[in-house]
């Protein structure tokens, strides 16, 4: 299993972006965003973009908000809530990223005609990423980074404009009475 640091040295040989998406361990939410906040404020290196935060728990976000205030945060959905605006804005979030299985052009209007952009996640084929590169989606999420460099993406969504998609930044594991924190990725 990779860790943190294997991830690291992944997504710079890439040429890749990273969106951590934080799921907290049930139980030890806070420890969880507090652990991943920590790996990224020493591990991080100044030579790759910052990663984007995200995550579908909106209390992990306002605690990372409060732990890395200099990072991109992202709203996450499958669906887009009515409230959306809301939830944003009191995260005090940059982007939004939604499900591929939900998104409509509706969707993406509104989201940009307010200034955010609109990310995608798990788009793994090149006609679907043009789809919604037409729809103005500004970023896509992949979990097949071998292919995205070989296609035309690359050059449509730029340098660092799509990103590899990490399932959880670090995990939580109890022991011996104790929650110890592990750089692995899950």
């Amino acid at each position: 299993m990779p860790t943190f640091r294997d991830m690291i040295s992944e997504i710079n040989a890439l040429g890749l972006g990273a969106n951590m998406e934080i799921k907290p361990t049930p139980g030890l939410d806070v420890e969880t965003v507090k652990a991943t906040c920590a790996l990224i404020s020493i591990d991080w290196p100044d030579s790759l973009p910052p990663p984007v935060i995200s995550s579908f728990d909106m209390s992990a976000m306002a605690v990372a908000k409060d732990l890395l205030q200099n990072i991109e945060r992202a709203t996450l959905f499958v669906k887009l809530p009515k409230d959306w605006l809301s939830i944003v804005g009191q995260l005090d979030c940059k982007v939004v990223h939604i499900s591929t299985r939900h998104v409509t052009q509706a969707h993406v209007d509104a989201i940009n005609r307010h200034g955010f952009p609109m990310r995608v996640y798990r788009v793994n084929d090149e006609a679907r990423g043009k789809e919604f590169k037409e729809m103005g989606v500004s970023s896509i999420f992949t979990d097949r980074s071998d292919f995205f460099h070989q296609s035309a993406l690359k050059t449509m969504f730029k340098s660092h404009r799509y990103m590899l998609s990490i399932a959880s930044a670090v995990g939580l594991r109890k022991h011996s009475g104790r929650s110890r924190h592990s750089d692995q990725l899950s």
